[in-house]
This record gives C-alpha cells, structure tokens and sequence, in this order.
C-alpha cells in the first residue's frame, strides 16, 4: 500500500490508539463510491461527522465551513481539479490530514507530489484502508 513511508500495524491495535473523534469529507466524483466510503467508515470508531462533496469545488466550500480532519479524495474521478484541490487544501488548512484514492498509480503519485498525507489504491482491503487512516492519528 502507499502512503508515504507509513507502516502498519493491525487494525484493532492502531483503532484502539486513536481516541478522538475524525471529522471527515469524503469526496468522489460517484455518488457509490461516497456512500461506500461512508458505510466503511462507519465502522471505524473515532469516525465523528461525515460529510461529502462530489467535486473539487464543492469540497474546497465544506473544507472552509466544516473545518473536516481528514479528506479523503478520489484523485482520479476529478482528474486535474482533484490534484489542485489537495494543493489548496493543504496550503490553506496545513491541519487537515489528506488521503487520496485511486485505482492509478500515476494519480497517486501526482496526488503525492500535490501534497496528500497518505495515498491509498482502492484495490486495497478495508482493514488497510483502516489501518492507513488510524496511522495517520497516531503518530
């Protein structure tokens, strides 16, 4: 899995570590894929609000109004609008942990380059898509 030198442990150890509670915005250009997100992330317990946006722009507006933890982005479906919102993002709410989605290994790397904290194939299983994000609250 990449994710930018993270490594991992098993799920229950690193959820166990992780106290607080997650705000998260999951953004993806298909409307399944959120909803996906959103039932996987329900089981994960520091998970507090949820939020989506279907585009960049969209989830640039919910960054500024909800002040989210984490977002986790399909860098593919919103192809170069994606990569620049990780950047602004980043620029603008350094705080905010940002985890980019793809089946593409050339969009992960862009998304890396672009600034996300962690960048995760979606081919991966659910419990390593767990364990990346719980990583990412207890270092």
């Amino acid at each position: 899995m990449e994710s930018n030198g993270l490594s991992f442990s098993s799920t229950d150890q690193l959820q166990n570590r992780t106290t607080k509670s997650v705000q998260i915005l999951i953004v993806d250009g298909q409307r399944c894929s959120r909803q996906a997100l959103c039932a996987l992330l329900a089981t994960w317990p520091p998970t507090g609000l949820l939020c989506e946006a279907e585009n960049a722009q969209a989830a640039l507006r919910l960054v500024a109004e909800c002040q989210p933890d984490l977002v986790v982005i399909d860098v593919y479906s919103l192809e170069e609008y994606g990569r620049q919102a990780i950047q602004r993002i980043k620029t603008g709410w350094p705080q905010v942990k940002v985890v980019a989605l793809s089946m593409y290994p050339d969009a992960l790397d862009r998304a890396r380059q672009a600034g996300a904290d962690a960048c995760i194939s979606k081919g991966e299983t659910p419990e390593k898509f767990l364990a990346a994000l719980a990583q990412l609250y207890t270092d």
